[in-house]
């Protein structure tokens, strides 16, 4: 998603929202939402369900909305619905004694009714509280499909090649800032040209829809999968070394031998793996560069099998 794209995001519900104050829509019929403002997943929204019990948030799994963010506790804050007598019901968010605070509309809180349109920064982390109605969230909805299939390969739902030039610039930025490593997986498939010679385009396509499936049940939301040439995969790994990464690629390696296709049973497939973590101030290119020679040594030693560029 790029800049231009986040604006139009930005701007719509505000729009909607002018819309709907002119008809006196009723708070009661719309939806709590969250949307991330900031990194690390700008333009990330949530509708929240408040019925039966609250919502948390912070950067433990078990939280309802997880935030991969240093400056945001394991639990760090909870939102929500509160029903007094005599009162329409409110909308609550609630520090948990977090390490960095909670702040609404940029003043600390412990606690505060949230108003649609609000901030709130759990952290670094800025996040915008929504009342949203079925219309505003269909169109949002819509907009977001949009921009995702935009940027997806048709044949292997993976990202496409060129939003890699948006999505990895800013992966690498997030992961310095936060001191993490970062490693790529460079996967190519062997002897994919023989598929397409002997059995046809459509059994090649039949592989590449799989393998891509594969990989994107391997990977993490913060990771990128990028189809990155013809029957080659580049995997990106946020926060992961060398040794996990290589560990994760070999996964991948033995997931893809042990397939079997329902109209090819007799087709046994295999991918080679170049793995590089990438070194301080690194540039990317030379950063991929690493991981495919260990790609390239990988197919030397015999291919179907996995191989990491020297840490140092």
């Amino acid at each position: 998603m790029d800049d231009n794209e986040r604006t139009l995001i930005d701007k719509v519900p505000s729009a909607l929202r002018s819309e709907a104050r002119l008809v006196d829509r009723d708070d009661d019929f719309k939806t709590p939402t969250l949307t991330m403002i900031s990194d690390p997943n700008p333009g990330r929204r949530v509708s929240i369900d408040l019925r039966n019990r609250a919502v948390f948030l912070g950067r433990d799994e078990t939280c309802e909305f997880t935030i991969d963010d240093p400056s945001v506790s394991r639990r760090h804050a909870r939102i929500y619905r509160e029903q007094r007598a005599g009162e329409s019901p409110a909308i609550i968010v609630q520090d948990l004694g977090s390490t960095n605070g909670s702040y609404v509309n940029d003043h600390p809180t412990d606690r505060a009714r949230l108003h649609s349109g609000d901030a709130i920064f759990l952290g670094d982390v800025e996040l915008r509280f929504e009342m949203l109605d079925s219309v505003d969230l269909a169109y949002l909805d819509d907009l977001d499909r949009a921009v995702e299939e935009s940027e997806k390969d048709p044949l292997t739902g993976l990202m496409h090649r060129g939003a890699m030039k948006t999505h990895l610039p800013r992966l690498v930025e997030r992961c310095e800032e936060n001191s993490w490593p970062v490693a790529a997986v460079l996967l190519d498939l062997d002897h994919f040209k023989k598929v397409n010679d002997t059995r046809g385009h459509a059994a090649g396509d039949q592989v590449l829809r799989v393998v891509g499936a594969l990989v994107r049940d391997a990977v993490r939301r913060e990771d990128l999968a990028i189809r990155y040439g013809g029957e080659e995969v580049l995997v990106v790994l946020a926060g992961t070394r060398r040794l996990h990464a290589l560990l994760m690629a070999d996964r991948m390696r033995e997931a893809i031998a042990s397939t079997r296709f329902p109209t090819m049973l007799d087709l046994f497939v295999t991918g080679s793996f170049g793995v590089a973590e990438r070194q301080p101030n690194e540039s990317i290119e030379d950063w991929l560069d690493r991981a495919d020679r260990a790609l390239y040594r990988a197919k030397s030693a015999g291919r179907n099998r996995a191989e990491a560029a020297p840490s140092s």
